[in-house]
């Protein structure tokens, strides 16, 4: 085989999937809170009296809880 049908049969490889149109596979956005010293009670989502959590109280309703695994 002559080197010019190696470039041009790699060259063609290498270039066939830009031309692509498929959307990249999207991945899921994972969000792992690590706390120390914190109770159960101690967020407005999860009943508090005064403490105000806006922000967490929004990721909990639009998100998935875990409330009870070990």
């Amino acid at each position: 085989m002559k080197i010019t049908t190696v470039l041009a049969s790699a060259s063609l490889a290498i270039f066939a999937g830009f031309g692509s149109t498929q959307e990249p596979v999207s991945r899921p956005n994972i969000v792992v809170f690590l706390v120390d010293d914190m109770g159960m009670a101690d967020l407005a989502v999860t009943g508090h009296p005064t403490i105000r959590t806006p922000h967490l109280d929004q990721m909990a309703r639009e998100g998935i809880r875990f409330t009870s695994f070990y």
